[in-house]
């Protein structure tokens, strides 16, 4: 009886001690993202097996849904530009439970210039 309890003790070490390799990995099918003056969604496949949240500090990019757990599909909507100027921002993906981050930039071309008469 004993030998079966040590037993039933060392294989719950065993499992309770194993390192998944799984838990917590984050995978992104894209790490940049370009788009034309005129704006637009991109689809980007976010795989992450623990919750996650999207953020950016800037306000021409909409990230949605913006949180989630497990494989998702967003869509990344970005305002059309308003100057000729390229712009680039970064769209952070944080594994909530490890809090590891991985980016996305995303950069769009600004309007040509245009001389009419």
């Amino acid at each position: 009886m004993k030998k079966y309890l040590i037993l039933g003790f060392l294989s719950l070490a065993i499992v309770a001690c194993s390192d998944d390799k799984n838990v917590g990995n984050t995978s992104l099918d894209t790490t940049s993202i370009s788009m034309s003056a005129v704006g637009g969604v991109e689809k980007v496949k976010i795989d992450i097996t623990d919750r996650w949240i999207a953020s950016t500090d800037n306000p021409w990019i909409t990230v949605s849904p913006a949180n989630g757990r497990g494989s998702v599909e967003c869509d990344f909507i970005i305002d059309s530009a308003l100057t000729v100027e390229t712009r680039q921002a970064v769209v952070s993906i944080r594994n909530i439970r490890t809090n590891k981050e991985q980016r996305i930039t995303v950069k769009q071309k600004g309007y040509e210039y245009n001389l009419e008469i």
